[in-house]
């Protein structure tokens, strides 16, 4: 799993004012949606460890669809 256009600099990072942030979990034929799903529970797990009270949706969007996999 690579992570593909991140910025490292000021105005794009996490702080304690951050109130909202969306990750773009991008697949392709060698990667299956539960694959990407798990990558972003690993990616929430660390969140969560530090911010306790972070609520999440994890979505599955294709062309004309757009399917909730999970809320917390």
């Amino acid at each position: 799993m690579a992570y593909l256009d991140t910025r490292d600099a000021d105005a794009y990072k996490l702080t304690d004012d951050t109130k909202n942030v969306l990750f773009c979990f991008v697949g392709n034929p060698a990667t299956t949606v539960n694959e990407r799903v798990e990558e972003l529970r690993r990616v929430l797990a660390d969140l969560k460890a530090c911010m306790p009270d972070l609520t999440y949706e994890i979505h599955h969007v294709s062309v004309g669809a757009d399917e909730v996999i999970e809320r917390g």
